[in-house]
């Protein structure tokens, strides 16, 4: 149930997801950053459940308020990652700002889910905040797909507004104790590809780096290394989703760094 409205605006629109806790504040500020540096359009939604009281949900409003205030604000009320996702859409967002709580066993099964059912569910791209600071060094993942190009020319695109150190990964994927040399060439030429493509779009400025290993473990294992980890997603569902979606969600689940989930729409980064 709405209790707000969230009016429209001039793009990139960032969508940031408040509940007023420590992981929250975090994205919060990084949404605010983002905003501020891109000359974009910050809209917060908070959401009333039952570990969240309608007071609580004002309350963190009014910070996102005291940080920005232009910011346009919604209260709604129901499943948090369900009513953020449906917000995002309302408002044709381009962008969603969610915190990780990073925690273990039940309270991770219980609390961190809405975040990944954020990433899984949502149409747009979803950066999982784990720093309140714009990152400084960024790490592409890329393995030469259309959604892994996207991804790059996003990050191409906002490098014209920001200073950042990008590195490339290809990770060619030799867990498969079985695979032939046929296989093997297969995924040199993949690799050749992916980091050509790379090398095109991000110029001679960019580190491109082949990694041979399961890609989750690689790219969670580097990108420690980096304040944001970026990946393109397929979007897709049923088989498809858990053979190709999984790899983008799960490095979201499990790296120290933010975690930028590429999907589609690109992120507009022009001022009016």
């Amino acid at each position: 149930m709405e209790t707000g409205q969230i009016c429209g605006g001039e793009k990139p629109r960032i969508l940031v997801a408040t509940d007023g806790s420590h992981a929250s504040e975090k994205a919060v500020h990084l949404a605010v950053n983002l905003a501020r540096a891109l000359g974009g359009e910050l809209h917060a939604v908070s959401v009333i459940c039952e570990q969240l009281k309608r007071d609580e949900a004002h309350e963190a409003i009014e910070r996102v308020v005291e940080l920005f205030p232009d910011v346009r604000s919604v209260i709604r009320e129901g499943h948090p990652a369900s009513e953020i996702v449906e917000c995002a859409g309302e408002v044709d967002a381009d962008l969603i700002v969610t915190g990780s709580h990073n925690r273990s066993g039940l309270e991770r099964v219980f609390i961190g889910s809405v975040s990944e059912k954020i990433v899984r569910h949502a149409g747009t791209s979803v950066l999982v905040a784990r720093s309140s600071e714009i990152p400084k060094r960024v790490l592409i993942a890329t393995d030469g797909s259309e959604h892994s190009r996207l991804a790059i020319e996003l990050i191409q695109h906002i490098m014209k507004k920001m200073s950042l150190e990008v590195s490339a990964v290809h990770v060619m994927d030799t867990s498969d104790p079985v695979s032939s040399q046929l296989f093997f060439e297969e995924l040199q030429q993949r690799r050749d590809h992916a980091l050509s493509m790379a090398r095109k779009i991000l110029g001679d400025s960019a580190e491109c780096i082949s990694v041979k290993g399961h890609p989750v473990s690689v790219i969670t294992e580097i990108s420690a290394g980096y304040d944001l980890v970026v990946l393109g997603s397929h979007g897709r569902s049923g088989i498809d989703h858990l053979l190709l979606g999984s790899v983008a969600e799960r490095v979201a689940r499990f790296s120290k760094s933010s975690t930028l989930i590429v999907r589609g729409k690109r992120l507009n980064t022009s001022t009016q």
